[in-house]
C-alpha cells in the first residue's frame, strides 16, 4: 500500500519535471537546441565507452536499473558546481531512462527528442561553435538518433 502511494507520487514528480523541461525546450531557438543536442551526444558517447548505451534504453534499463537515479545524482551535482550546460544535456538522459523504467513517461520523453529534433539541422555548425568555446573536440555524426523506442515520428 505504502510503496504505490510512494510510486505514484515519484510518477507524477518525475512527470512534472519532463513537463517543465519540456517548456524549457519549446522557448530555445534552433541553434539553443542544437548546442543541447551537441553536448547531450557527447555526453551519450562517454557513458557508451563505460558500457551504458542510453541508445538502448530498454535494454539498459533491465541490466541496470538505477541508471535513471544515477543521472539524476549526477545533474544535481553538475547544478551544485554551476554547470547547468552538463546538468541539461545529462537531463535528457535521465528523463529517457526513467521513462526507460517508468512506461506512462513515455509519450513526454517522444516530445522531449521531438523539440530536441528541432536542433538537428543546425549541429554541425553548433558543433564547430562550441569546439572553439570549450576546446573539447565534438562529433556530431550520430546525434541526429533516437534512442530505440523514443523516435517521435512513430
Amino acid at each position: 500500500m505504502i510503496g504505490r502511494i510512494i510510486d505514484r507520487w515519484a510518477a507524477r514528480r518525475q512527470a512534472a519535471e519532463l513537463q517543465s523541461l519540456l517548456a524549457i525546450l519549446a522557448e530555445l531557438n534552433r541553434t539553443e537546441l542544437a548546442e543541447l543536442v551537441v553536448i547531450a551526444d557527447h555526453v551519450r558517447k562517454g557513458m557508451q565507452m563505460e558500457g551504458n548505451d542510453v541508445m538502448k534504453p530498454f535494454d539498459l534499463i533491465v541490466r541496470r536499473p538505477t541508471m535513471p537515479l544515477e543521472l539524476v545524482r549526477a545533474v544535481e551535482g553538475f547544478r551544485r558546481q554551476g554547470n547547468h550546460v552538463a546538468a541539461s544535456a545529462l537531463m535528457v538522459w535521465a528523463h529517457t531512462m526513467r521513462a526507460a523504467l517508468r512506461p506512462t513517461l513515455v509519450p513526454l520523453a517522444r516530445q522531449m527528442w521531438r523539440e530536441l529534433a528541432r536542433g538537428f539541422d543546425g549541429i554541425e555548425e553548433a558543433a564547430a561553435s562550441l569546439r572553439i568555446r570549450l576546446s573539447t573536440p565534438f562529433d556530431p555524426r550520430d546525434a541526429t538518433n533516437f534512442p530505440m523506442g523514443f523516435d517521435p515520428r512513430f
